[in-house]
């Protein structure tokens, strides 16, 4: 028996989850009543790829705060993409699937169908290919996230959670993924070994529910002693951590560093944690940026211009500031603020700026700015004449009109090495390709209603080998785009994790 669904109209008051923020509602993130479930994605909110083995790792936010908290939770892509291949050879009438690769596949086909506006696309039921007892409640309103590969092949994860708010971070053993036992941990070894000891999550109940993570993996105060702008003692975590960068190299004396750098939406702030022994926060900065009249800073995107230094310059962008600022972490663990520069030279206005990405080198930076909604080149190379010889350019050179509402930016090559920008667009339920060199814009893709994140993925095993996940906000799914330069279906959604839920009746 398939796990109940919730009513559309359940899964879809993303209204009342904005609502919800600004008012400051109250939700008992331990009441029993309000459970969210292990097996169903809910307003997915960020997604990762593991680095090395066929899982997907999903945020879920609870936008609507229909449950007492979202959830963190991780998918087997190799047992979902092989329904999918087996439904799509039923459609078109060839063999089944090597029954050896794919011993689930004749039977997990049963909750695929075709899309009802593109029978290209094949919709499967998340509920089976979501490992439910590794499912952990988290607070509310989950941001970005990041992944960190540990010694002896094991990983930490961390989100930034807006409604505790927290940074969350969470163990993971890939060995424990096929177990059965709990692979995502956020837990106290007590914990941990009771819910080892608990029965195996069962569908037909809905239990058991996901289990709040312990407060030992919540980070939500500091110890400032001696740190500028510092208030002896316990300080909470300034609000809205939203924007997460994670930074790993080695020092000039051999030694390793791992830093993971937060945004903090509203107030502007940078918070360093040390991740390579802690996590431990290290440093909150003052703020960046100047308010707007709500007095918002929109702190968002923050990226290195050269990862793995420790002496590299960083860029930050706002959402209610048409500016970008920059800073460098200090030999003592602090943030040093540097020059900023403004984005709207080309416009009478210009706001809403996201995602900033690096081409490798650090010599030219791409970002995309919602009002009005473009892509941007970013001449980030040094100069070496002018008024302000040695510094960075940092001077917009070419602007691309994309869709409504971008919402991320990635930066990857096509089969003859061109770079090529990605953009999903919130609004209008597309993807942009751009090419930053013409510059122009290429085509869209089509995905689900509210595309938020995206990720792409190469793994051989699968089928097709080259792709590309999309959450998809407003339909609670997860869409896979079909990147194999040599398919038929290149460029295009060819599946979806999840059935879309419609939008609510006007």
């Amino acid at each position: 028996m398939a796990m109940s669904r919730i009513s559309v109209v359940q899964r879809a008051l993303f209204g009342l989850g904005l609502l919800c923020c600004v008012a400051a509602c109250h939700v008992d993130l331990n009441d029993p009543g309000t459970e969210p479930l292990a097996a169903q994605l809910y307003y997915p909110s960020s997604l990762l790829v593991d680095p090395e083995l066929p899982y997907l790792y999903i945020a879920n936010a609870n936008s609507d705060v229909r449950f007492g908290g979202g959830t963190l939770m991780v998918a087997d892509l190799a047992r979902f993409s092989c329904a999918v291949e087996q439904t799509r050879a039923v459609i078109d009438g060839k063999p089944d699937v090597d029954a050896a690769r794919c011993p689930q596949a004749k039977d997990d086909s049963s909750i695929c169908v075709v899309d009802y506006f593109d029978p290209q696309v094949i919709n499967c039921d998340e509920t089976r290919f979501i490992l439910a007892n590794s499912t952990v409640k988290i607070g509310n309103f989950a941001g970005q996230m990041v992944l960190q590969r540990r010694d002896n092949g094991l990983r930490r994860l961390f989100v930034g959670v807006r409604g505790d708010p927290s940074v969350t971070w969470l163990d993971i053993d890939p060995a424990r993924l096929h177990s059965g036992k709990r692979a995502l941990n956020c837990y106290d070894p007590a914990t941990l070994a009771r819910l080892d000891a608990q029965p195996d999550f069962d569908p037909t109940t809905d239990r058991p529910s996901p289990v709040l993570c312990d407060v030992s993996h919540l980070i939500q105060n500091y110890i400032c002693a001696g740190q500028p702008n510092c208030t002896l003692g316990l300080n909470l975590l300034p609000v809205e951590p939203f924007g997460l960068a994670l930074d790993q190299g080695t020092l000039p004396d051999g030694s390793p560093y791992a830093n993971l750098l937060i945004s903090h939406l509203a107030g502007g702030q940078v918070t360093l944690l040390d991740v390579q022994a802690g996590p431990v926060v290290q440093y909150v900065s003052s703020a960046f940026f100047a308010p707007d009249s709500a007095m918002r800073r929109g702190a968002f995107s923050l990226t290195p211009q050269y990862p793995g230094r420790h002496d590299s310059l960083w860029y930050m962008t706002s959402t209610v500031q048409p500016v970008v600022s920059t800073f460098k972490l200090t030999d003592i663990g602090t943030l040093a603020a540097s020059t900023s520069f403004t984005t709207n030279g080309l416009f009478s206005t210009g706001l809403d700026t996201r995602k900033l990405v690096f081409e490798p080198g650090g010599q030219r930076a791409f970002l995309v700015q919602g009002n009005p909604p473009v892509a941007m080149v970013i001449d980030t190379s040094i100069r070496t004449d002018g008024p302000a010889p040695d510094t960075n350019a940092n001077r917009v050179v070419d602007v691309v009109n994309i869709c409504q509402s971008p919402s991320d930016l990635l930066l990857r090559p096509d089969e003859r090495g061109r770079p090529r920008l990605y953009t999903p667009c919130f609004l209008t339920g597309q993807v942009a390709i751009t090419d930053p060199d013409r510059p122009e814009l290429l085509d869209f893709i089509s995905v689900g209603r509210g595309p938020s994140i995206m990720a792409f993925h190469t793994d051989t095993t699968l089928n097709p080998k080259e792709r590309a996940y999309v959450a998809n906000f407003l339909e609670s799914t997860v869409s896979v785009i079909d990147f194999d330069a040599s398919s038929p279906t290149a460029r295009r959604m060819v599946a979806r994790l999840g059935i879309p839920v419609p939008p609510p009746a006007q």
